[in-house]
């Protein structure tokens, strides 16, 4: 019992590890990314949802988020201007604040 705690401690203590580590994100955290955003009231939960089907298909991942194209945004699905926007500004934080705790 006592082992299983320490485990699922250590779990928890990566994923938040990996949380502050934008780099390291697999899609399923770049979907979890989305939904904060979402779930902030930043983007209409509608328009989230398009964009996490996107970023599923495109296959991308945290190494990926710094490196989208305006035109790359569109194919996958970000139209609007003010959520690429968005989405960049927070990921140019999140990029920031991880070479910070390097």
């Amino acid at each position: 019992e006592e082992e299983k705690r320490r485990r699922e401690r250590e779990e928890r203590e990566e994923e938040e590890r990996i949380k502050n580590n934008i780099s390291e994100w697999e899609q399923r955290h770049v979907e979890s990314w989305i939904e904060e955003i979402m779930m902030a009231g930043l983007i209409p939960v509608h328009y989230g949802k398009i964009y996490q089907k996107g970023f599923e298909y495109h296959q991308i991942t945290g190494k990926d988020l710094p490196l989208l194209t305006e035109n790359m945004y569109k194919e996958i699905g970000v139209q609007a201007i003010g959520h690429q926007l968005l989405m960049k500004r927070d990921i140019d934080n999140r990029v920031d604040r991880e070479l910070k705790n390097k």
